[in-house]
Parts: C-alpha cells; structure tokens; sequence
C-alpha cells in the first residue's frame, strides 16, 4: 500500500503542458526511466567490449604485436563478460522497460481524465509490486537451488503431516 506522503505531490511531466501528478508516479516513472536507460545501455557498452576486445585477440597475435597486448585484451574481454552477468542488465532490463512502459500507459490515461489519482497510485503500486515480486522470484534462479528449494519444501510438508 501506498501511504500518503507518496501519494501527494506533483510534478510537470513535459514543459509545454503542466499536469499535476502524484509524487509517487512521478518518482517512480523516473527511476524506472533511468534504470531503464542505464540498463540498456550498459549491456550494450560491455557487450561491445567484450566482442571487440576478444575478437581482437587473434588480430594482435596475427599481427605479430606484443604477447601482453593479446593478454591484456583477453582479460579484457573475460572481465566485460562477468560485468554483464554480475550487473544482469539483460536480465534486468526487459522486465524495467515494460513495467515503464505501463507505468507510460496509466500516466497517460491520467492525463485524459479515466483515472482518478487515488486510481493511478494504486495502479503504479501494483505494477511495481508485481515487478518487484517477479524479480525476487526469480532472481537467483538455478536448477540446483530449485531442487534444493522443492526437496525442503517436502520434509516441511512432511513434518507437518506428522503433527
């Protein structure tokens, strides 16, 4: 639930046309438009590093340059590779942009007057909750972790059937 403090406020959404907005929407329309933004285009800059430093590996040897250029640039391309899966942009940022871009939607029908602001902070709450709820559900997903996970929840269940 959203308290009241969040749900007062406003902020101007573009120049030409003020419209009055709860300051919750406004600070999560925001944030979810950075992180966005930096999700993006982080998995881009280290994916373009990683390619273009591993694909310059084999030139520099072919080249017969030095043997710590080859080294260095395959180190390069190993650490811009585990910085992509440490920050999990890619896995990340899909989820980001479409809760954004329904967080968009319900700013826009706002706008038009289909929603009260009672209606639109509920409505943003609850898309951000189910993003939230999603990404901890699945945020250290492995098929071992799964299978620890079921085997517990079955001796739980086990010893309550006991009692």
């Amino acid at each position: 639930m959203v308290s009241e403090e969040q749900s007062t406020g406003s902020c101007e959404t573009n120049s030409q046309a003020a419209c009055k907005m709860p300051h919750y929407v406004c600070t999560e329309l925001q944030w979810y438009s950075k992180a966005t933004t930096v999700a993006r285009n982080g998995n881009y800059a280290l994916e373009i590093i990683a390619i273009g430093a591993a694909a310059g590996v084999p030139v520099t040897t072919a080249a017969g340059w030095a043997p710590w250029l080859a080294a260095t640039l395959g180190a390069l391309a190993a650490v811009a590779g585990g910085a992509r899966h440490i920050f999990g942009w890619q896995r990340t940022g899909p989820p980001r942009a479409l809760t954004l871009a329904r967080i968009k939607t319900e700013v826009a029908l706002f706008k038009v007057k289909s929603l009260s602001c009672a209606e639109l902070v509920q409505n943003i709450a609850d898309l951000v909750e189910r993003e939230v709820g999603e990404f901890e559900r699945t945020a250290h997903r492995s098929p071992a972790r799964a299978r620890t996970a079921v085997a517990s929840a079955q001796r739980n269940v086990g010893t309550d059937a006991e009692d």
